[in-house]
């Protein structure tokens, strides 16, 4: 939240203390090729500011007089061009779409400049002396492109002085991810202040260091006379737990998992006065309720005011928890956030939405995002057997028998014929490495799923056939390990979720890499669309399909009661999952169909007693009850 110059400082003291801690536990990425249909909405936590300009570059026609290209020790310099200069990676990638981008706009075509060798970049280009009107608040905005590789601690930076000869740094990449296009354009208001309040003469300058791949492109650039009294909210979240030191968010949450949410506010005083009385507003909807029926509209509105100052420049968190939000339906809830203050908030103060379900058996962390891929071929030393990914989830307010993992499995061929088994790991964030908080899966089981065409672009469901018991409060990583088909140059990545990853708190992502030599877990701040589904818990009841589910249920069963065999009929050829779970909550049989809408079943081996028949496709899961007898 703050600028680059204090984070930098602040993360220095903290890396000394938490030298050994989960959070310092990553890894750098590889370069992947890149298309434009990855592309996924990424948030500036400063997106608007005022907008009375007083300076002005649109780089129409050429390189602007007095403006100049610093590149030392590389093989690449930024330019002035109208047109993308693609290299290996980006042969899918156009130009910038900003507002002037048909008269020309900045490129640095890192990726062209690295092909094939790839070397770090150190670029840079200057403006000349840029004078400006005495201002108590200072933006500077512009549009830009990019995508960077491959590590998160390189730098892509806007840097600001008063006399060209010293510097101070802004993030030009706030909540961008390693290997992950921005929006194009995006639009990028950063506040100066610290360096440019009350003088006469701007310098400017945009460097890259360290990335090793793809590109950045800089159009339509501005200086802006910003508001003495100004509020911007940087960010909101849904806080579902504070039980542990790391604390996922989620879209969809089973109704028995439901504890009291609560909210929170980045709030940054971006003018020239302080700040009292600022207030964080909280107003909740139901959009819609049981398969898919009318909602009860607004729900709920909470507040909360802060009790101290907000200094100039300073920034800080507004916690909405008392009350918190107590749900008590299930559907599908919007949660808007706004800010207000008795001096007032300025002209662009900035609202977040939110959205979460609510239903019974299916808990996620995705929000249906889908661009491009999520997996351990991603990072340096991925791409062999037994790497593994997985997301973090908490056991909120009940335990849960675990049937099944869902992974959206993309549209990708070269995914076809490698072979994965779902997985869910113990997390205990006590300890001081990744490779110790995660521990020994899960009912691991006896056979594996092979990709198929079939299974390409749509939801795969793999079942357990002794389904793990989920302990209240409890951590859990859930999600997938390759088991072969990297002798084959194969390796399973899942969709990836752009506009959810760009909102994950660290350290709830996984991944494991069985490099020779050089195994080991770290974090990642990537989603993938890895799902946990539940049964009924014999302890309880809880997680039985409600309403909604079987009012959904698209299927006949005949006979019912049975004994012998039971003839399954669909409306329309498809293909899915079916799962014949007892009331201990157990998986007793699984059977993949594939593009039929007919099959049998065979219960002559079962124990008399209910039975729950669940079949599972992309769309969900529908259930009904079967009595054999």
């Amino acid at each position: 939240m703050k600028k680059l110059l204090l984070f930098t400082m602040i993360m220095a003291c903290t890396f000394a203390v938490w030298s050994q801690s989960l959070i310092n536990q990553s890894a750098p990425y590889s370069p992947h090729q890149l298309f434009e249909d990855e592309q996924v909405m990424q948030r500036a936590k400063q997106q608007k500011g005022p907008n009375t300009q007083v300076y002005y570059e649109d780089f129409d026609g050429a390189l602007p007089a007095g403006w100049t290209f610093v590149n030392p020790n590389t093989n690449c310099s930024w330019q002035w061009d109208t047109l993308y200069r693609p290299g290996q990676f980006t042969t899918g990638i156009s130009r910038i779409n900003s507002t002037t981008a048909s008269n020309g706009f900045l490129l640095l075509p890192i990726d062209l400049c690295n092909t094939p060798t790839a070397s770090p970049m150190d670029n840079l280009v200057v403006s000349p002396a840029i004078p400006i009107p005495q201002m108590a608040v200072v933006y500077v905005r512009f549009e830009q492109y990019l995508v960077y590789c491959c590590n998160a601690s390189n730098d892509l930076v806007l840097e600001c002085s008063t006399d060209g000869l010293t510097w101070d740094t802004y993030d030009a990449v706030p909540n961008l991810g390693v290997n992950v296009l921005s929006t194009n354009p995006q639009e990028l208001t950063i506040n100066v202040t610290n360096t440019l309040a009350n003088a006469d003469t701007a310098y400017l300058r945009f460097r890259a260091s360290g990335s090793t791949a793809y590109f950045w492109m800089l159009d339509d650039l501005e200086i802006l006379d910003g508001d003495s009294t100004s509020l911007l909210m940087q960010d909101f979240r849904n806080v579902f737990s504070r039980n542990h030191q790391f604390n996922p968010t989620y879209t969809t949450v089973p109704r028995a998992l439901m504890e009291p949410i609560e909210f929170e506010a980045d709030v940054l005083n971006d003018g020239f006065f302080s700040q009292n009385g600022v207030t964080t507003n909280v107003n909740i909807f139901n959009e819609a309720g049981f398969g898919g029926a009318p909602g009860f509209g607004q729900v709920s509105s909470l507040s909360s005011t802060l009790g101290s100052s907000i200094l100039s420049q300073e920034d800080t968190t507004i916690v909405v928890d008392n009350p918190a939000y107590i749900n008590l339906r299930s559907g599908d809830f919007r949660v808007d956030g706004t800010i207000s203050s008795p001096l007032g908030v300025g002209s662009s103060p900035g609202q977040f939405t939110r959205r979460f379900s609510v239903g019974d058996t299916v808990f996620a962390r995705d929000d249906g995002g889908y661009g491009g891929t999520a997996g351990p071929s991603d990072y340096v030393g991925g791409g062999n057997d037994n790497d593994a990914w997985g997301l973090l989830y908490e056991m909120l307010g009940d335990s849960g028998v675990a049937t099944s993992i869902s992974i959206y499995v993309p549209n990708d061929t070269d995914l076809v014929g490698v072979a994965i088994q779902p997985r869910i790991w113990p997390f205990d964030d006590s300890q001081a490495t990744i490779g110790a908080a995660i521990g020994n899966p899960l009912g691991i089981q006896p056979f594996s799923t092979t990709i198929g065409l079939a299974d390409l672009d749509s939801w795969l469901v793999l079942p357990y056939l002794t389904a793990p018991l989920l302990e209240q409060d409890s951590q859990y990583v859930v999600g997938w390990e390759q088991i072969s088909g990297a002798a084959n140059g194969l390796t399973f990545s899942a969709a990836r979720d752009g506009s959810s990853s760009a909102i994950a708190p660290d350290v709830t992502n996984f991944c494991f890499l069985n490099e020779a030599g050089n195994a080991r877990w770290f974090w990642v701040p990537t989603i993938a669309a890895v799902r946990l589904n539940f049964g009924p818990n014999p302890a309880n009841g809880n997680f039985v399909v409600g309403l909604n589910e079987a009012k959904d249920a698209e299927f006949k069963m005949m006979p019912n009661p049975a004994n012998n065999q039971v003839f399954i009929q669909f409306d329309k050829n498809q293909s899915f999952n079916l799962e014949l779970i007892d009331m201990k909550g157990r998986v007793v049989l699984h059977k993949r169909v594939t593009d039929a809408n007919s099959t049998v079943i065979d219960v002559s081996g079962f124990d008399s007693g209910i039975y729950y028949l669940r079949a599972i496709d992309e769309n969900g899961s529908r259930t009904q009850k079967l009595i054999v007898y």
